[in-house]
C-alpha cells in the first residue's frame, strides 16, 4: 500500500456532488488516467466528519496501489507516478459522479 498527502475540495449537493457530509475514511475511487482506483481517505486534523463545500488536507491511501502498479512494465510505472508528485491534480469520484477534486502536496 502506498499513500499521498493532498489538498480536497468536497462538492456541495449544488455542484453536483456527493449528498451528505464525508467521514474520515471513505472509500471513494481516485481517477488515474481515466482508470478508478479505490483510495480511502483520512482527514489529518482529526476531523471525524468533513462538511461538504470546504477544504481539506488529508491522507489518501491506495490499499491496492502496489498490485496496481506491478501490473505495469517498470518504464510505464515511471510514468503513472508521475500523477503522484507534489502539484498534480486530481478527481475524486463515486461511480462516474465526480464528488471532489484536489491537488498532491
Amino acid at each position: 500500500m502506498f499513500n499521498i498527502r493532498a489538498k480536497i475540495y468536497l462538492k456541495t449537493v449544488e455542484e453536483d456532488g456527493h449528498s451528505t457530509p464525508w467521514f474520515s475514511g471513505i472509500r471513494p475511487s481516485f481517477n488515474l488516467n481515466g482508470e478508478l482506483i479505490t483510495c480511502v481517505v483520512i482527514e489529518l486534523t482529526g476531523k471525524e466528519w468533513m462538511p461538504l463545500g470546504h477544504e481539506y488536507e488529508v491522507r489518501i491511501d491506495f490499499p491496492y496501489g502496489d498490485e496496481y502498479l506491478d501490473s505495469f512494465k517498470p518504464h510505464e510505472r515511471e510514468e503513472i507516478m508521475k500523477n503522484f508528485e507534489p502539484g498534480a491534480r486530481f478527481f475524486l469520484h463515486v461511480g462516474a459522479k465526480i464528488i471532489a477534486w484536489g491537488v498532491v502536496l
